[in-house]
């Protein structure tokens, strides 16, 4: 099942505007997430089961709105999976604890902007 799974590309390199080094993907043209907590050299977007590695790094996604229309909150949905987190900066800090191993969609929305991600989620 989760080898199947169509994961969404992550980007190796840092987004402009973005912190260096750091990798991303993309929702949607435009919302992106900046990738704090994925492996290191990961090529598509895989994150732990409970949201922690096993070296302690939670999965940190700083979703980053690259127009107008967002709202003061950004809801991420998946079945009954529910998380909201409040802006800071513009931007909006996640940590994605998905409850168990499998492939994941994510419907992400905030004012009139919304994307979709699929994630996998394992177990380390």
């Amino acid at each position: 099942m989760i080898a199947a799974c169509p994961a969404t590309l992550v980007q190796p390199a840092s987004l402009p505007g973005a912190p260096s080094g750091v990798p991303w993907f993309r929702a949607s043209a435009k919302l992106v997430g900046i990738a704090f907590g994925v492996a290191p050299g990961a090529t598509a977007l895989e994150l732990p089961v409970d949201g922690v590695w096993p070296d302690g790094r939670n999965a940190k996604i700083l979703w980053w709105p690259r127009t107008r229309g967002a709202g003061a909150t950004l809801t991420i949905r998946s079945g009954a999976y529910r998380l909201t987190v409040r802006a800071s900066g513009g931007n909006f800090p996640s940590i994605v604890s998905l409850p168990h191993e499998g492939c994941w969609r994510l419907d992400v929305r905030s004012g009139t902007l919304h994307g979709v991600v699929f994630v996998r989620a394992v177990t380390p």
